[in-house]
């Protein structure tokens, strides 16, 4: 799929990398880890990404000791911020 056809609020990830998961925001999208944004740019819109499910998020974010309610405040506080 293309970045364009996310819907905000749903976590992708770019490349087939799950590491870097980002958040799809009204205007852009925000790397999660990092807490980069990236504004919609024309070029950005046609990336090839994929959505990740709860379980992969799950997974990645375990690594740095997070759960999956940490994840979920996280994502509810990058979408304030950066919208």
């Amino acid at each position: 799929m293309k970045m364009d056809e996310v819907k905000t609020g749903e976590i992708f990830c770019m490349g087939g990398s799950k590491t870097y998961p980002k958040l799809k925001l009204d205007v852009g999208c925000v790397d999660i880890r990092d807490e980069i944004a990236r504004r919609d740019e024309a070029h950005t819109r046609s990336f090839d990404c994929e959505l990740m499910t709860e379980k992969e998020i799950e997974a990645e974010f375990k690594k740095y000791g997070m759960t999956i309610d940490d994840v979920k405040s996280l994502k509810r506080e990058l979408g304030i911020r950066f919208n």
